[in-house]
């Protein structure tokens, strides 16, 4: 929600990754809690934020720290299958 993509180019983004068998969806056995311990060991994790890229719309990309553990959940739950 934070990267600002419309519903229909999110729509788009996931019928391309689904075109080629990635990923699109959370495992319901891989627990949140997890997910976010993982992203704290990341490199881009510094000084207690994690730098994402953002994609606000295709064919653009910015670098923000701004994505809190909340939107990270958001996130993460609306990805679960």
């Amino acid at each position: 929600q934070k990267a600002g993509l419309s519903d229909a180019e999110a729509n788009r983004v996931r019928e391309a990754l689904e075109s080629f068998h990635l990923p699109v969806h959370v495992p319901a056995d891989l627990s949140t809690d997890a997910l976010i311990a993982a992203l704290r060991r990341d490199k881009k994790f510094v000084d207690g934020a994690i730098r994402f890229v953002l994609v606000p719309r295709l064919g653009t990309a910015e670098v923000s720290g701004d994505v809190t553990e909340a939107d990270l959940r958001a996130a993460i739950d609306g990805l679960r299958s």
